[in-house]
């Protein structure tokens, strides 16, 4: 499903948006090796920030375990920090390794001997025998701003040649990322609201965008719904609510009308510029009722000149489509003149130049128009006095 807005949509209905980012701030880090450091109890960390800079694509993934060596000394003392190995060639300081079940972080390495934090990311210490085997888990911090957060020990492992309790180091999704979120849901929320009297393909003008109303309804609801899951007693939020739940209902029983429905008045037409040169004349309105049933007429200046000399000739519908067939072309009186069907047009100087009445030639502009016994789209309910 499409969603109805913009993250530009949610910052015009609501400027001051970006103060539901809501991002969480990570402190006490303590170094465990050169240049790698760990924030114990983080809280859930599915990004992480640097100074505002989104590190999702320095995130670790790969928690496999893959056999490198052994060790050459049983581990009797689970207190110990000392595991003496068979080769380092893959083992350094920021890796992890696995001796069983227990994983063990490595701080430093002395020749062939690994000084490690024991049971790291919750895993339980362990005795091991002579020549048990060591796994390389694959994490390796070894590259700046290359991070991993483990949620069994809800700690967060960061590689930063720089101290990071000196940094602006933050936790959250990406602000874009709740955005998008938000919209989604207000969207399917607006869908479920409506869709008992409009169709989806309602939603959309002629030209294929979203009506200006739908926009403006899944924005106020977004913006509606970031606000209470941060305060739910906040009064802005009722406000935003209250012309959601208007709009909705002037929607459903028909007071407030989408640029494609069918209203009482669509037997006029809807005008549209298609092109037209400024200063130069156009039509301004159009009267009568059409006696077809649908039609988008073309009006298009043929001629050039001022009133009496400029022609304008208009395309109607045919078997083979809109606007195939052309009419006799008629000159620009200024007053009301006969396009189709029981309609007219009225030409008038444009605002920039209301002196010089000239029409360009190619100008051009569409009449949509439903006929004058159409069904009204969710049209008002009226009533009638009834007398005994």
């Amino acid at each position: 499903m499409a969603d109805y807005c913009t993250h530009r949509d949610l910052k015009d209905v609501y400027p001051h948006l970006d103060e539901f980012d809501s991002k969480t701030a990570v402190y006490n880090w303590v170094a465990l090796a050169t240049n790698v450091y760990s924030s114990q109890d983080s809280g859930l960390t599915t990004c992480l920030f640097n100074n505002g800079k989104n590190l999702s694509s320095y995130q670790l993934t790969s928690t496999s375990a893959t056999p490198d060596t052994t060790i050459t000394s049983a581990i009797t003392s689970l207190d110990s920090t000392t595991v003496s190995l068979t080769a380092v060639t893959n083992i350094a300081a920021g890796t992890i390794i696995q001796i069983g079940t227990e994983k063990m972080f490595v701080v430093s390495i002395a020749t062939l001997d690994a000084t490690v934090i024991r049971g790291f990311f919750g895993t339980t210490r362990a005795t091991a025998l002579n020549s048990a085997s060591v796994s390389l888990v694959g994490l390796a911090f070894d590259g700046e701003n290359e991070w991993y957060y483990d949620s069994v020990s809800d700690v967060v492992i960061f590689y930063s040649s720089s101290d990071p309790n000196d940094l602006l180091m933050e936790s959250g999704d990406d602000f874009a990322t709740i955005i998008a979120r938000y919209i989604t849901n207000a969207s399917y929320y607006l869908d479920s609201a409506l869709n008992s009297v409009l169709p989806r393909e309602q939603f959309k003008n002629a030209d294929g965008t979203y009506d200006y109303v739908i926009i403006r309804l899944a924005s106020l609801l977004a913006v509606y719904f970031m606000i209470i899951a941060d305060d739910p007693e906040n009064p802005k939020a009722t406000a935003l609510k209250t012309e959601v739940d208007e709009t909705i209902d002037g929607l459903v029983n028909g007071r407030i009308k989408l640029a494609k429905d069918v209203t009482s008045d669509a037997s006029e037409g809807v005008l549209r510029e298609v092109t037209h040169t400024s200063g130069k004349m156009l039509p301004v309105d159009t009267r009568g009722a059409y006696t077809g049933v649908y039609d988008k007429i073309k009006i298009k200046i043929t001629t050039a000149g001022v009133l009496g000399t400029g022609k304008f000739t208009t395309s109607i519908k045919s078997s083979s489509g809109l606007k195939t067939t052309d009419l006799t072309p008629l000159a620009i009186t200024g007053d009301y003149q006969e396009l189709t069907g029981g309609l007219e047009v009225r030409f008038a100087a444009d605002s920039t130049d209301t002196t010089s009445w000239q029409a360009a030639v190619n100008d051009e502009w569409e009449l949509e128009v439903y006929g004058i016994n159409e069904e009204v789209d969710r049209g008002r309910p009226k009533t009638v006095r009834a007398c005994r």
